[in-house]
């Protein structure tokens, strides 16, 4: 319990889930008529971390919210600040990166908690997640040209496993990949996302 209120957070049960979503936004997409978008991010051309999720493959029980109380303990991203301000920015007006970040840990974080240890543990497996898995890679190497519509099975083949694709109708915005739980291995997300469209788009 002492090393719970050190680190801003009071107790409750353990969530339960069953794999976790690592969601990763393309601003581009994601600021498509949106006004509420920061000018700065709507042709910021690195896809960027939304979150990390802990999931249930009954979405209805999916765990939030998991402490009473939180806070955002600086010394838990030392190590990776610098990688999380160019790849884990707040898209929106009217809050600052720091206040994302305490969002998504206070909202997802701490429901991953024992799984990951604490905040620390939190922000490291993100950014260390988003290294391996960044669209970027796959998608320069197969040559994806933005601004020109493709097959969606062409850019879903991209990925070892199946992902979860979101598009605000072709545009694609957000790719979510999923992974077990106790080793953090890469599996397949049990849903496909809502991009129905054969042919999508990459602004």
């Amino acid at each position: 319990v002492i090393l719970l209120i050190v680190l801003g957070i009071s107790t409750r049960p353990t969530a339960n889930f069953d794999y976790y979503t690592l969601a990763l936004q393309w601003p581009p997409g994601v600021c498509k008529d949106n006004s509420n978008c920061l000018d700065s991010m709507r042709d910021y051309t690195k896809w960027t971390i939304h979150g990390l999720w802990p999931s249930t493959y009954d979405a209805s029980n999916t765990p939030f919210n998991c402490r009473d109380t939180c806070r955002l303990d600086p010394g838990s991203f030392l190590l990776t600040a610098g990688y999380m301000k160019e790849y884990w920015p707040t898209l929106f007006k009217g809050n600052n990166d720091r206040f994302f970040w305490k969002y998504e840990f206070c909202k997802h974080g701490t429901c991953a908690i024992p799984n990951l240890i604490d905040q620390e543990h939190y922000f490291t497996t993100a950014v260390r997640l988003h290294r391996e898995y960044n669209p970027a890679i796959p998608i320069e190497k197969n040559n994806i040209q933005r601004n020109t519509k493709f097959e969606k099975s062409k850019f879903l083949s991209l990925f070892r496993k199946k992902m979860e694709l979101r598009c605000k109708g072709t545009v694609i915005a957000e790719v979510r990949f999923c992974f077990e739980t106790k080793h953090l291995n890469h599996i397949d997300c049990p849903n496909l996302g809502n991009c129905n469209d054969p042919h999508v788009v990459l602004l």
